[in-house]
């Protein structure tokens, strides 16, 4: 019986962690500075695929970045700055990882980066684009 709640537990976790994910990337395609550029929307997708919510890390490489998406090195760096710059994502260094975590990314160079996604950058972005209701309903009126 235990298990069983403890199953429910982790799938409803997981179910939350999702809704979480999503947050971000709603936040992302609403964000004025990120949308109009299909490169950045690009990179902010695949760091939103490859975001591990165990590590609370996103860790592919530039390279690798460069290499599923089809671009040049040079304009994933370019992206990942925008990203960063609007405060999107958080760039980590590797050195900075919890010995732990780093383990579970499985990546030793000590000049490597992880993106941190920020849900908190996502929840205010989301909450900034809400319209006031009363704004709503005299628009449907019209």
């Amino acid at each position: 019986m235990r298990s069983r709640a403890e199953s429910s537990l982790r799938a409803i976790a997981e179910h939350m962690t999702q809704l979480t994910k999503h947050v971000w990337l709603k936040a992302l395609y609403r964000y004025g500075g990120l949308r109009d550029c299909p490169a950045v929307l690009r990179v902010g997708m695949l760091l939103y695929d490859f975001d591990n919510r165990g590590v609370g890390y996103a860790f592919p490489t530039r390279q690798t970045i460069s290499n599923i998406l089809g671009m040049d090195p040079n304009g994933v760096s370019k992206a990942l700055k925008k990203l960063s710059d609007a405060r999107a994502i958080e760039v980590v260094s590797i050195r900075c990882v919890p010995e732990n975590d780093r383990q579970a990314i499985k990546r030793h160079s000590p000049r490597g980066k992880v993106y941190r996604l920020n849900l908190e950058w996502a929840a205010k972005v989301l909450a900034e684009c809400q319209e006031p209701a009363s704004s709503m309903v005299l628009s449907r009126e019209r």
